[in-house]
């Protein structure tokens, strides 16, 4: 058997679905302090891991690379208690590909107090997108020393459709909105 080039396989393929798992490719971050009118936000790109699959079906670790966060941007637009707005725009590439093979989104969130929000944007149809709501309640708003209850609501999973579509106009985009 003539084996030409090495079997690659990625950690940061088919990552996990669910809240705070620790295990995302990237992720951004908007946090509503709604009694401060203030929003905090923050962003993450995990490493990706490169294993070879070998002819017994083990795989070997290569290396570890990181892509750069600098395409990846979380924007507190506007906050006043009530209402905020905020803006995510991702171009973050896999670095073991073609940069021309980034995963793009653009994202906006019209997000409000009394737990109702417009979320609209694109993304590539690769990889996995997941977007949750996460808000943190005073159980009695008239004790500020009550218990705070935090509400998880996953808004979307769309999953991916081919790694082709990383790549041009091939598959196009998945164009959104979610009001509630």
């Amino acid at each position: 058997m003539i084996h030409l080039s090495p079997d690659w396989w990625y950690t940061g393929d088919d990552r996990e679905v669910g809240y705070n798992t620790g295990k995302y490719r990237t992720r951004a971050v908007s946090n509503m302090l709604w009694l401060d009118a203030e929003t905090l936000s923050s962003k993450d790109v995990a490493p990706n891991n490169r294993y070879e699959r070998t002819d017994d079906g083990q795989y070997r670790y290569d290396s570890t690379r990181q892509a750069d966060s600098d395409g990846l941007q979380v924007r507190a637009l506007s906050n006043d208690g009530d209402y905020a707005r905020n803006v995510i725009e991702h171009e973050v590439g896999m670095p073991y590909c073609n940069p021309v093979a980034g995963i793009t989104y653009a994202n906006q969130q019209d997000v409000y107090q009394n737990n109702g929000h417009w979320i609209y944007g694109s993304h590539d149809k690769m990889p996995d997108h997941q977007f949750y709501r996460v808000d943190f309640i005073q159980q009695d708003p008239n004790d500020p020393g009550s218990p705070i209850i935090e509400e998880r609501d996953l808004v979307f999973h769309h999953e991916l459709e081919d790694p082709t579509c990383l790549v041009g106009p091939v598959c196009g985009s998945w164009r959104y909105q979610y009001v509630r």
